[in-house]
């Protein structure tokens, strides 16, 4: 509240409350809405997504604790790790380095998976080379899980299924206008679990898929009152589907459905109706696109719809703006003042534009 009376914003241009899934921000939203008509809550769906997926690891202890042995068995030597970069150079193979198996953030740990997956045939003929040389307790520990066949299966299978998950956080993660495709979006991820769930015979994977599956429909597909960790803005990503003109084809929205959307009541139901006797008869291949070269048209309507649109449904960019503050506040610059930094780091964060 302080901020949008310090610098003198309307309330009613206040459109959307982006925030993470933690409880205080749902509390927070919840004693200042009343002051915000248009504004919406919105939960980042990467931070849910990375809620879903952290099962993945829950239900493959060996595949993590062999990770987390590989990571401190070149921890404190660098010797070691020449030799690795000098083998696996020898079988052609990439020397980067391995992601760390971190289950803090959203996808290092996946892509630790991948990396494990690409080259865990090679590992067991490396880490015999290495035993004759030095006797260690992870060596040994390595040894044992990659002597029991169920590793290499496992990392087979979660290398099959990985890319998709990674896929599916990333396209949260995105800075392009895409709101009105989640509900797809989500559609598709659902599905391919689904048939995981199905296709898979191995009990621990079954009961892996549905207890994601589970979670998946507490965060995704609520009713009533949304839980403590969900997407707060589902209904209105919901309707956002009808300013596409390729999807409200389908939908065929009336004109209170689309005034179910913050920002369209108050916008003239001529320029409303226009749209949806147009819709049908136009293709377009950007649905932003099409809005903007309708600002002449329907110049209230058009307006709406691009600020709906371009609700992001993460706080990916929040993120990026606390790393950005790294970056402009060097060791060069410890004296900078509070309000100096804010704007120099505001300059380095909106650069492109």
């Amino acid at each position: 509240m302080k901020v949008v009376d310090k610098f003198d914003i309307n309330h009613n241009d206040v459109i959307a409350y982006v925030a993470d899934n933690v409880a205080y921000m749902s509390k927070a939203f919840t004693l200042f809405s009343a002051f915000f008509e248009n504004c919406i809550h919105v939960t980042c769906t990467a931070h849910l997504f990375h809620l879903l997926f952290e099962r993945v690891q829950m239900y493959n202890g060996e595949v993590h604790k062999f990770m987390q042995l590989w990571q401190s068995y070149f921890k404190n030597s660098v010797a070691r790790r020449k030799r690795y970069i000098h083998y696996m150079a020898s079988k052609e193979l990439s020397t980067a380095k391995c992601p760390k198996p971190c289950t803090t953030r959203w996808t290092p740990w996946l892509r630790a998976v991948l990396w494990h997956e690409e080259r865990h045939h090679h590992l067991d003929e490396f880490l015999a080379a290495e035993h004759t040389q030095s006797d260690s307790v992870s060596s040994r520990e390595l040894q044992d899980l990659m002597a029991d066949g169920t590793l290499e299966r496992d990392f087979q299978y979660l290398g099959s299924v990985v890319p998709t998950l990674i896929a599916a956080i990333e396209c949260q993660e995105t800075t392009s206008v895409s709101n009105h495709h989640l509900i797809e979006k989500l559609s598709d991820l659902k599905a391919f679990m689904k048939t995981e769930q199905k296709s898979r015979t191995h009990k621990e994977w079954k009961t892996m898929w549905t207890d994601i599956l589970s979670k998946y429909e507490e965060y995704f597909e609520w009713t009533g009152q949304p839980p403590t960790y969900s997407q707060k803005g589902l209904n209105f990503f919901r309707r956002t589907r009808l300013l596409d003109p390729k999807q409200a084809a389908e939908l065929e929205p009336t004109i209170s459905e689309l005034q179910m959307i913050p920002l369209l009541k108050s916008c003239p139901v001529s320029q409303i109706q226009s749209y949806i006797d147009e819709v049908g008869s136009v293709t377009p291949s950007s649905t932003l696109c099409y809005w903007q070269n309708r600002l002449v048209r329907w110049p209230v309507l058009a307006k709406a719809a691009i600020l709906s649109i371009s609700i992001p449904s993460h706080s990916a960019e929040v993120e990026r703006s606390f790393s950005a503050y790294s970056r402009v506040m060097t060791k060069l610059r410890t004296n900078m003042s509070d309000s100096t930094l804010r704007t120099c780091n505001m300059l380095h964060f909106n650069c492109i534009i």
